[in-house]
């Protein structure tokens, strides 16, 4: 025992000299070095220490709003991790998992990373996406009328170059599949590539059509409000909650609170919490946890953070 001691302090010591962007002496004993990986892990993707010792974009920011959320980001990572209001929030995680709280600091991390908007996310609410659909499947009814009255040999070379294009990609799936192994993945065997259906460009198109007629996306997190100042905080709110709600199945009002208030600095209460959350049905909200299976937080120890010298930590293609 004496010796894996030893061996934790100095895997952990080894880890904090790889932080860049988190001071990791300034992360009180109650957050998980693990835990703290994960969100140093998400901002050295997009950002780097310059030559003076601030931190940057590690690549130019394509519009303001990357700009604004990346940095809202960063703040709101440091404020979680280094915080002392956040006390109550992450020593509640530790419960979140019975008789594992590193696998429930690393799961909460992870929540609260997920809820932070992401800089590069296109939020639309639930009638911006109807009224979307809507506008795909008039587009494609129009190109159903005009392929309809296209010649037959335009058509006849159209599906031959798609059954072509096809064979191409199905051939380069599956030796993909082959060269990493990964049998249990549902990519096309040599079977498949041999039963390439024929392809009839209007009936297609239709096919897609009906299917887009019958998909019912599952409601969002996002409410009315997706933008203004308060937006990013409201789905902060919105998603913490309801992945609470779907791991938990409690609300956990005060960590939301304790969260929110911290990540957006103000000071927010469990009526406002209640209320911003009002009409989420977890049951049927998409999973908010992404990113991070939950077998591998299982498996995430320190060493296991130190193992890929390429990548800032873990976060590599399964």
């Amino acid at each position: 025992m004496i010796a894996s001691n030893k061996e934790r302090i100095a895997n952990i010591k080894a880890l904090k000299q790889r932080f860049k962007i988190l001071d990791p002496n300034k992360i009180p004993s109650w957050v998980s070095i693990e835990a703290a990986a994960i969100f140093e892990d998400e901002l050295q993707w997009r950002l780097e220490i310059n030559k003076d010792g601030e931190v940057c974009y590690k690549y130019n920011p394509k519009s303001e709003s990357e700009a604004s959320r990346t940095s809202l980001k960063y703040y709101a990572c440091k404020y979680l991790c280094e915080s002392l209001e956040m006390k109550y929030a992450w020593e509640k995680a530790n419960a979140f998992f019975e008789n594992n709280p590193n696998k429930g600091q690393l799961w909460f991390s992870k929540c609260l990373l997920n809820s932070l908007i992401d800089p590069n996310e296109r939020i639309e609410t639930n009638r911006e996406i109807k009224s979307r659909k809507n506008a795909i499947i008039k587009h494609l009814e129009a190109v159903v009328s005009l392929t309809e009255e296209a010649t037959g040999t335009l058509l006849q070379a159209w599906a031959d170059e798609n059954f072509q294009a096809n064979k191409r990609i199905s051939q380069g799936a599956y030796e993909y599949n082959m060269i990493n192994k990964y049998p249990d993945r549902n990519l096309p065997t040599k079977t498949d590539r041999r039963n390439i259906r024929p392809f009839f460009p209007p009936f297609e198109i239709q096919v897609l059509i009906d299917s887009l007629k019958n998909s019912n996306p599952p409601r969002g997190i996002y409410g009315r409000q997706t933008n203004g100042e308060k937006a990013p905080r409201l789905l902060f709110i919105r998603s913490l909650t309801c992945a609470l709600l779907q791991e938990t199945g409690k609300p956990y009002r005060k960590v939301v609170v304790q969260a929110a208030s911290t990540a957006f600095q103000c000071s927010l209460s469990t009526p406002e919490i209640i209320k911003a959350t009002s009409s989420l049905n977890p049951s049927v909200e998409q999973k908010i946890v992404g990113g991070l299976d939950m077998w591998r937080i299982e498996e995430l120890k320190v060493k296991d953070l130190l193992k890929n010298p390429e990548l800032p930590f873990f976060l590599t293609p399964p």
